[in-house]
């Protein structure tokens, strides 16, 4: 019974740390992805984007 719990903790290790791996993977790559397009001159501006605040007070 003993080898049987040992068993079943060592598979889920593996397991979270195969879940680790990937989720890394995948925010790497994400980020990889985002930073490319951000960083794109010929990119254009985001329509929905709010306008600029330039003079810095809270009023709209």
């Amino acid at each position: 019974m003993s080898s049987a719990v040992l068993g079943v903790a060592l598979l889920a290790g593996v397991g979270l740390l195969v879940l680790t791996a990937v989720a890394l993977v995948l925010v790497l790559a994400v980020r990889a992805s985002t930073s490319r397009t951000a960083s794109r001159p010929d990119a254009a501006p985001d329509p929905h984007a709010p306008a600029a605040d330039v003079d810095g007070g809270p009023w709209p």
